[in-house]
């Protein structure tokens, strides 16, 4: 079962090989294709990206040296969150930093911090010898490395730059440093990772954060300033930091403090065993999560219907009962979606009605409400809180349709209408004088006809279908006359025309 069952990922997320979105995906478990109804969306680069327009939450990796990667100014500014935010439920981020800089830039969504995941399985990591001098100058620019390499001197230090624009120096000095200019790759970047005491000249770019912890990954001494943002990701007892220059050059001649930082990083990277956990926890824990709406597959999800068809048997029915329901349910052909609820208040009535429900449950959505010796007036209204649609249509007691009679019903309706229909339905039985009548309504309005009560209203709930005069009197609403043979207002006696005339 999906960890974080609210959440799905659309496949062109799925295929981006950013290590800690990866991390996030394999460690959570988020689904491939659910029926969840919050997408989670990875924002590396949001040059192109479509404009999104369904609810999800975003998650803002950190951006690296190389790479095409859009910084959260670029992303703030940029039409893809201008069209996209209002749908945002929240973002998630990897530090702490991320966090003040989109609230700095007045991003009003939640914002949750996850932790990042550290790769104990790397073939080599660096080796830290007495002779080593190459060092890896990061985040500056090339007047400050200029500066740099003058007070650190030649010694024989091999120095290579990554600069705050991405551009790697090799180690040239002069009018030739031009001709070490590089752009930084994956692959250079690794290699420089593997051989190389860092130092970061930067303070408040995100992209030194990367930096930092792929040097934890790779136990590589990294002598950082004493700013807020590395502390909170190195720890305050880190050895290496500096709080004015003349530290930086004391700790790149100093081996056992470099030692020492070095076996502090390697500590850090493996002290973190319950990452796992922490992910999910900071996930699911955080109000940007406990915020969606529960997608879960155990839990009971409620269909919506144009159209509740009320079937009403009463303890003296007399239609034969299967023709009547498959005339009502089986054999109308209405435009819009449906549900059946038959409410049998006759016990002889009870084995057909049960077999009826056996046979055509997979075929139609059917219910059955038992409850013997109700009346008609109880049980429409106690469909106010039980039907799932906005109309209802209420057959007092059992008799058989002819085929179109309900939809030219339902189509007389026009949308947002709160008349009351009432159309005439003759008896099964010839013989019998009496007619049964069909009722169309808004089930909004049935809600408001049940607030009015007094003692002549209790009078006729006692007797019959009070429900009726109160849509007159009290809601005032046009009651609309129908029969098999017409459909007239008693407002402005206009008659329509009927199913039959349609039908032609």
């Amino acid at each position: 079962m999906d960890l974080l069952h609210k959440l799905y990922i659309n496949q062109t997320d799925i295929d981006s090989d950013i290590p800690e979105w990866k991390a996030l995906i394999n460690t959570v478990s988020i689904g491939r294709s659910t029926q969840a109804d919050t997408r989670m969306v990875l924002i590396n680069n949001v040059s192109g990206k479509q404009v999104i327009e369904e609810t999800w939450v975003g998650v803002i990796p950190l951006p690296k040296y190389y790479g095409n990667y859009s910084l959260i100014e670029e992303v703030v500014r940029s039409d893809f969150w201008y069209s996209s935010q209002k749908y945002c439920r929240g973002l998630f981020v990897f530090c702490a930093s991320q966090k003040k800089i989109l609230k700095a830039c007045g991003v009003k969504s939640p914002i949750a911090v996850i932790p990042l995941h550290y790769n104990k399985s790397l073939d080599s990591p660096f080796k830290l010898s007495p002779v080593h001098k190459k060092i890896l100058y990061a985040g500056g620019t090339m007047e400050k490395l200029e500066q740099f390499r003058l007070r650190l001197g030649s010694h024989g230090n091999e120095i290579i730059a990554i600069l705050h624009d991405g551009t790697v120096v090799t180690d040239q000095e002069g009018d030739d440093a031009v001709a070490g200019l590089k752009k930084l790759d994956e692959v250079m970047y690794k290699q420089l990772l593997q051989s190389s005491i860092v130092v970061v000249d930067g303070h408040d770019d995100p992209r030194n954060i990367t930096l930092i912890h792929d040097c934890v990954e790779n136990c590589n001494p990294v002598i950082v300033s004493n700013w807020s943002m590395f502390k909170d990701k190195l720890g305050f007892q880190y050895p290496l930091f500096y709080g004015y220059l003349d530290e930086m050059f004391l700790f790149l001649s100093d081996l056992p403090y470099l030692q020492m930082g070095q076996n502090y990083l390697e500590l850090q990277r493996n002290r973190n065993k319950t990452y796992e956990k922490d992910m999910i926890k900071a996930i699911e824990y955080s109000a940007i999560y406990q915020s969606l709406d529960e997608t879960s597959t155990d839990k009971i999800v409620f269909k919506s219907f144009d159209l509740s068809v009320v079937i009403f048997i009463s303890h003296h029915a007399k239609a034969e009962l299967t023709p009547a329901l498959e005339s009502i349910i089986i054999h109308q052909q209405i435009d819009g979606k449906c549900e059946y609820i038959i409410w049998n208040s006759n016990v002889e009535a009870s084995d057909a009605v049960f077999a009826f429900y056996e046979q055509h449950k997979s075929s139609v959505e059917l219910k059955v409400i038992t409850a013997f010796d109700s009346d008609a007036n109880r049980s429409i209204e106690a469909m106010a809180s039980l039907v799932r649609s906005q109309h209802i249509l209420f057959i007092d007691n059992i008799s058989e349709l002819k085929s179109g009679f309900i939809d030219h019903l339902w189509q007389s309706k026009t949308q947002g209408d709160d008349k009351l229909y009432i159309a005439e339905i003759p008896y099964a039985d010839k013989n019998d004088k009496k007619n049964n009548q069909a009722f169309l309504l808004h089930t909004r309005q049935l809600k408001k006809s049940l607030l009015f009560s007094n003692t002549e209203i209790q009078e006729i709930r006692n007797s019959g279908l009070a429900f009726t005069y109160i849509f007159s009197r009290y809601l005032r609403l046009p009651v609309v006359k129908c029969s098999p043979y017409g459909l007239r207002s008693k407002e402005n006696q206009k008659t329509q025309l009927t199913y039959e005339n349609q039908q032609d």
